[in-house]
């Protein structure tokens, strides 16, 4: 599998944690049933597909009309909803931004404060920042 392709996948698993699925490694099977897949690649969306999750990575794509789940997989229903590739934001400033909220310049970094400005991203799909 080439760099890109790895990529992409890891990026599009790191997305579907946004439909609320905990991944693991050594955790149970999960399949999102019914979901839209658009991999980025300029292709044409891939409606009605199940994908399925094992140790925290993608481990197949399937027709959702015609695959049938693992038994003891957890099922999540993903009709109507999208997998993407997860977002990049080039530019932006994370560690100035949690030393401004935190109010004086001289402040320590608070964990607490950075992890809810990198949910903020991961809210919004991006999976990958650069702080200049």
């Amino acid at each position: 599998m080439t760099y890109h392709k790895r990529l992409l996948w890891t990026s599009l698993a790191t997305i579907l944690i946004l439909f609320g699925v905990a991944l693991a490694p050594g955790q149970e099977t999960i399949v999102i049933h019914d979901v839209t897949v658009i991999d980025g690649t300029g292709a044409p969306p891939r409606e009605h597909v199940d994908l399925v999750l094992r140790a925290g990575r993608i481990a197949s794509i399937n027709n959702a009309r015609t695959y049938r789940h693992p038994a003891g997989a957890r099922v999540i229903n993903g009709r109507g909803k999208y997998g993407i590739p997860g977002l990049i934001d080039m530019h932006a400033h994370v560690a100035g931004d949690v030393l401004n909220e935190l109010g004086e310049p001289g402040d320590r970094w608070d964990r607490g404060v950075a992890l809810s400005f990198l949910r903020t991203f991961l809210r919004f799909g991006v999976t990958t920042i650069r702080d200049p």
